[in-house]
């Protein structure tokens, strides 16, 4: 991890925006401002330094230019802070969308370093068991060639995100208390919409796990919430078609376009653009609409894409601060096709 988005990423943890302070002492208005000030100047060294700084670890040009624009938004937003310090509540506001945007950055860096893990000769450590598995623990569904071939959403999604994670599942208990994985999905199942599935991946799938961090604040709200939808999944048959809790084409559709032109504009401009779902509203739900659902329900924001609704893909939770990676889970021979491809995360 490049030391100097640690260095942003501490420096912005250091405010105390968490009480309010009092204006009229100088002392409190100088402190945040100058706080601000040291951490606006650590995000500009590194952006002046960014050959050494990004550059030499994330390889994807994608990927390069959407962190340096992450910091970029950091940097606006401790500007805008700033300037709103005798409004303590705008300010925080903006001092934690900061943190997100640094944080994110982070995790670009960070999905570098599992994709390297995956490559490394010492991969066999990284298969998990059945067992290994705990409730509230998030799927990501990493696709190889082979199964794109044969699946046009899939591929798409893929081709949206710049990414071949392309799903993603949350693990849940059954009524039986066996472990099921609850999502929303509408090809090669039986229930379209939110249901519960096997713990099985497909051919040319493989699994990649990321559990909540130990010190996730809410992580308790999260597993009720999780428990709330997983008792409306299983009761969730093939008739309900159009209950609420249907798998929603045209938000998916929607929202693939939204990561295209998200891609596009950061890969050849390194400009950052996004816009809501107009269809946000709609009766239904895709996959990773339905895991940040579920976090917002607990009061978490999982990254600076998803402070819109309807718009965040499968592959941008793995950019997410709130999660470790624990591992893969699948057979060995779709684990050594990906290995033998390009991973894109």
């Amino acid at each position: 991890m490049p030391e100097v988005i640690l260095d942003a990423l501490s420096a912005i943890k250091n405010f105390t925006f968490g009480r309010p302070f009092d204006l009229e002492k100088k002392s409190d208005f100088q402190a945040h401002s100058e706080s601000i000030r040291k951490t606006r100047q650590v995000i500009d060294a590194m952006l002046a330094n960014r050959k050494t700084a990004i550059a030499g670890v994330i390889k994807s040009r994608y990927h390069r230019n959407w962190a340096l624009s992450s910091l970029k938004l950091a940097r606006k937003s401790l500007n805008m802070a700033e300037k709103l310090l005798d409004f303590p509540q705008q300010a925080a506001w903006h001092i934690q969308s900061a943190i997100r945007n640094v944080e994110h950055a982070k995790g670009l860096v960070r999905a570098r370093s599992v994709a390297h893990s995956i490559e490394s000769d010492s991969f066999e450590s990284l298969f998990l068991k059945d067992s290994d598995l705990k409730e509230g623990d998030l799927i990501l569904s990493y696709k190889t060639a082979k199964y794109h071939k044969t699946h046009f959403l899939s591929w798409l999604i893929k081709f949206a995100t710049y990414s071949a994670i392309t799903h993603v599942s949350m693990v849940c208990t059954r009524k039986d208390s066996s472990l099921g994985m609850m999502t929303s999905a509408a090809d090669d199942v039986e229930v379209k919409g939110l249901s519960i599935q096997n713990l099985k991946p497909k051919a040319g799938e493989i699994f990649l796990i990321l559990r909540m961090k130990d010190d996730l604040k809410k992580k308790s709200q999260v597993l009720a919430r999780l428990k709330v939808w997983a008792e409306i999944a299983g009761k969730r048959t093939v008739s309900s078609k159009t209950d609420g809790y249907h798998f929603s084409e045209l938000k998916c559709w929607i929202a693939c376009a939204n990561g295209l032109v998200s891609t596009t504009s950061m890969a050849f401009f390194g400009v950052y653009a996004s816009f809501p779902n107009p269809t946000e509203n709609h009766r239904g739900l895709f996959c990773s609409e339905l895991v940040d659902f579920i976090f917002k329900e607990a009061g978490i924001i999982l990254m600076p894409r998803a402070e819109d609704n309807a718009v965040l893909g499968p592959s941008d939770i793995m950019y997410s601060p709130h999660f470790d990676f624990k591992g893969i889970f699948g057979n060995r021979e779709d684990a050594e096709l990906m290995r033998k491809e390009k991973i894109v995360m």
